[in-house]
């Protein structure tokens, strides 16, 4: 049995620093076709611990490790995947498709949040 073709990635991670200065606010942006849709995060341990289930010292091993350097732009799509895993209920490692896109863009901006 032929393994189904994975499409190119069409989400990212964005983190830009926050208002105070020390952190950074998350987010997802998705984009299928003309649609474009940023769900708004939180922030950095938020973010790590609440969505990813890890702590940030953990989460920079283990994302370093994975992308093979701790570059921001190498480290991100590692992130973004595990991300639309954790709010989709996929399986680590599943592949995500583009139905899965279409089901998170009927989302809002703020139901990936985590608090």
């Amino acid at each position: 049995m032929k393994a189904p073709k994975i499409p190119k990635r069409n989400y990212w991670i964005s983190a830009r620093p926050n208002a105070y200065g020390f952190g950074h606010d998350w987010d997802l942006v998705v984009k299928a076709g003309k649609k474009k849709q940023v769900f708004m995060l939180g922030q950095d341990a938020k973010v790590v611990s609440r969505a990813l289930g890890m702590r940030m010292d953990d989460a920079v091993d283990y994302y370093s490790k994975k992308a093979g350097s701790k570059d921001w732009e190498k480290v991100a799509p590692f992130i973004a995947d595990d991300v639309v895993r954790a709010n989709l209920g996929l399986e680590a490692g599943e592949p995500i498709m583009p139905a899965h896109i279409k089901a998170l863009l009927k989302g809002q901006p703020w139901e990936m949040a985590v608090e």
